[in-house]
């Protein structure tokens, strides 16, 4: 998606230039949240296409860019073809993090060819397994179960949504998720996988073995920075390839967007990198506009937003369960606002069963002021 918000935004201001683009799968760009979503709710396929090829825009499918060489502008593909470029962007997005011990069965969620390899085999079986209990997997388990599948999550965490709940509101979705008939393994990593039979075994660390149809990792990802490697572009961090304000990496005429970007945040005063479409999408397109000359400094704050079964959340900024954190109930476990806060600056915010204000939310987290419990209550509605 980042790659379709650059290129959107380069034709705007150059509605002539040459644009290529080389990607390691069958398909043009597409929206990505539909695949665990709208699409297993009578969702329409052909909804999901961005139309990229309809830009004027030279699409390389099927083709993994191997090789960056900055100082000659050039790149390889996995094939040795090799492609000239004035300026070039990398979103090559990230790679699911795989489980030790695993076989070829086990299906980790990230893209298209995924949605169709677990839809084909939904159609056929009963039983799943979700490992993982963040975003995606919450998605995913929530997907199949309203399929009438019998599905089973299971993750290293307390709750669902650790991560980015604080364990009252994580609980909460747990109930929801188990009155809908999701069966949770809380607090079991799974260390291997086997097939016996028809079936995918897993084992986890407290040597327990589920054995079910198909099994689908939604385990996290880590950002795919091969070809920045081989330019020797710097990384950041959190292993993103480290770009400034522009979206400019470390050598010349090279630019990054999208979670395999970590960029400076002036708002928040530290470095980022997002995982979500909102993200891919602003980061895109003004790395696309910089790229064709103009002078953006990006400092978005991203907003994503879920709804498992009925509940639902919307969140903006820099929210971890790391963080300190202000709960401000509107309705007693039901509705409420969680702010996230550093040395008493509110760095996100998330709206638990309302859709919230977004505006409001970003002006706020901007504002960089110090709040505590009693600033922050009532603050927002």
């Amino acid at each position: 998606m980042a790659a379709d918000s650059a290129i959107q935004a380069i034709r705007r201001a150059d509605p002539s230039g040459t644009i290529g683009m080389v990607s390691k799968e069958d398909h043009s760009p597409y929206e990505r949240p539909p695949l665990s979503r709208s699409l297993w709710s009578g969702g329409n396929i052909d909804d999901i296409w961005r139309n990229t090829g309809n830009l004027g825009v030279n699409l390389h499918l099927n083709r993994a860019a191997t090789s960056l060489f900055p100082d000659k502008k050039v790149l390889y593909d996995h094939e040795g073809q090799i492609y000239s470029y004035e300026k070039v962007l990398i979103a090559t997005g990230s790679t699911p993090r795989k489980i030790e011990n695993s076989i070829d069965d086990i299906i980790y969620y990230r893209g298209l060819d995924d949605y169709f390899t677990l839809k084909a085999l939904v159609e056929k079986q009963e039983h799943f397994c979700v490992v993982g209990g963040g975003f995606l997997g919450t998605e995913l388990a929530a997907a199949l179960a309203a399929r009438d599948k019998d599905v089973t999550m299971v993750f290293p965490e307390k709750g669902p949504l650790a991560s980015i709940l604080p364990m009252t509101v994580s609980k909460e979705l747990l109930s929801v998720m188990v009155s809908r008939g999701i069966k949770v393994a809380a607090e079991e990593l799974v260390t291997s996988a086997d097939k016996i039979g028809r079936e995918v075994v897993v084992k986890t660390n407290r040597d327990t073995l589920l054995a079910f149809d198909g099994v689908v990792a939604a385990t996290g990802t880590i950002p795919e920075t091969t070809i920045a490697s081989t330019g020797d572009l710097k990384l950041s961090g959190d292993g993103g390839i480290a770009v400034d304000d522009h979206l400019r990496a470390s050598m010349p005429g090279v630019y990054a967007a999208g979670d395999v970007a970590s960029f400076p945040s002036k708002l928040l005063g530290s470095v980022l990198r997002y995982d979500h479409a909102d993200s891919a999408n602003a980061m895109g397109a003004a790395a696309g506009e910089n790229m064709a000359g103009g002078d953006v400094a990006f400092d978005h704050l991203p907003e994503y937003s879920s709804r498992i079964f009925g509940t639902e959340y919307h969140a903006v900024g820099d929210v971890s369960a790391r963080y300190n954190y202000v709960i401000d109930w509107k309705e007693e476990q039901s509705v409420c606002n969680v702010y996230y806060l550093v040395n008493g600056r509110v760095r996100g915010i998330l709206f638990w069963n309302h859709p919230g204000d977004v505006v409001a939310a970003r002006a706020l987290i901007s504002e960089n002021k110090a709040h505590n419990v009693h600033t922050l209550k009532g603050q927002l509605p």
